[in-house]
């Protein structure tokens, strides 16, 4: 049987080995509501981010969350600026410094987010004892300031839009 033809989520003739921002996004496997508890999913639509805490997380996304805590305390040349945790999924902003002394981390700096998001896949897969996450994910690099405040505001906003949000399942 044939597999599927992937497609590349790298920008075409971008150095990913350079210092920069770049924005996140992995869901669930099937989409799965995993991050929430189960009573939150209608009710926060009505309350916005004021509810957005530890609280809302079901287990799961509370690992999630210490697992994204440990990757800023972890690399000294990566660092989560902004993240938020959704049912079924998330997003992040990543700035990456790359820094000589660190190279022995990665040889190669191009495969700093790949090798970050499949560190954070792994680690979560295993602490959560099954394998959650979906099997690609989104990235794209943040070009400007106003491609930066832009992401800013829709991973601010994304919890009170959860409701319209394209990856909005119904929790099964």
């Amino acid at each position: 049987m044939d597999q599927p033809i992937r497609k590349t989520n790298r920008l075409k003739d971008y150095d990913y080995s350079q210092n920069g921002a770049y924005f996140i996004t992995i869901c669930t496997d099937k989409h799965r509501n995993l991050f929430w508890k189960p009573n939150h999913l209608r009710v926060f639509h009505n309350f916005g981010n004021l509810l957005y805490s530890n609280d809302l997380f079901s287990q799961y996304g509370l690992i999630v969350e210490k697992i994204i805590q440990s990757i800023n305390e972890s690399y000294k040349d990566i660092n989560i600026d902004k993240h938020v945790i959704m049912p079924n999924h998330m997003h992040m902003v990543i700035f990456i410094t790359n820094d000589e002394k660190q190279s022995n981390i990665l040889q190669h700096a191009n495969e700093r987010i790949p090798f970050l998001v499949s560190t954070f896949k792994r680690f979560s897969n295993k602490e959560c004892g099954f394998s959650m996450w979906q099997r690609s994910y989104y990235d794209h690099v943040i070009r400007d300031q106003k491609d930066y405040e832009n992401i800013w505001q829709y991973i601010e906003d994304n919890p009170i839009k959860w409701l319209e949000d394209e990856y909005y399942r119904e929790n099964e």
